[in-house]
Formats: structure tokens, C-alpha cells, sequence
């Protein structure tokens, strides 16, 4: 076999190639290409529908969101009613006596 037989390839014609065959780019410098082509033709449908599915995720989230925000909103007024009830009723046994009557002690005691 000779020093400069060719792999697979035909050898190029013309020129001062040499050994080189005409216009073969290296495995790297293809997929490279290849890449290139496949990121210039994204499929806009396919991504359209991704991005309507997100929002429509975002949306929902949002909507459950308020709704627990509206929820949690009227407990805490219900739990305000409540404690102001409790507090405008004393219970049976501890009431105490009107503010007029603890003026008269105050003033009695300070004679």
C-alpha cells in the first residue's frame, strides 16, 4: 500500500490540495452545522402551544390563589366578630362593676 492512499474518500482535483478532498468538513464542524440548521427552523407552532399551556398553568395558580386569599380574608373577619363578641359579653360570675363606681372607690381611697 502507498504513503498517501486515500480513506474512503476520492481525491480532490486541481490545484495545490495535495492529499485533501474537496469541500468535507470535519464530524464537529457538520454537527455544528447541523445545529445551526435545526435552531433556525424551531417549530413555532410547538412552541406557541408550549408558552398557551404555561400560561394557562400561571393563570389557574393565580385564580386558586385569590380564591384561598378571599377565604382566608373572611376568616379572619369572622375570627374579629367573634373575639369583639366575647369581649362585649363578660361571662356569668366575673362581671365587673360599672367605671362610675370605680371612680367613687378612687376618689374614696385618695381621701
Amino acid at each position: 500500500m502507498g504513503k498517501n492512499r486515500q480513506k474512503s474518500r476520492p481525491a480532490s482535483k486541481g490545484g495545490n490540495a495535495g492529499n485533501q478532498p474537496k469541500n468535507v468538513f470535519s464530524v464537529s464542524k457538520h454537527k455544528a452545522m447541523k445545529a445551526k440548521r435545526k435552531a433556525k427552523s424551531i417549530d413555532v407552532k410547538k412552541l406557541n402551544s408550549q408558552v398557551q399551556k404555561e400560561v394557562k398553568r400561571v393563570n389557574r395558580t393565580a385564580a386558586n390563589l385569590q380564591e384561598e386569599l378571599v377565604r382566608v380574608h373572611k376568616d379572619t373577619k369572622a375570627q374579629q366578630v367573634k373575639k369583639t363578641q366575647l369581649r362585649a359579653k363578660p361571662t356569668p360570675g366575673t362581671q365587673q362593676p360599672p367605671p362610675d363606681m370605680d371612680a367613687a372607690a378612687l376618689q374614696f381611697a385618695m381621701l
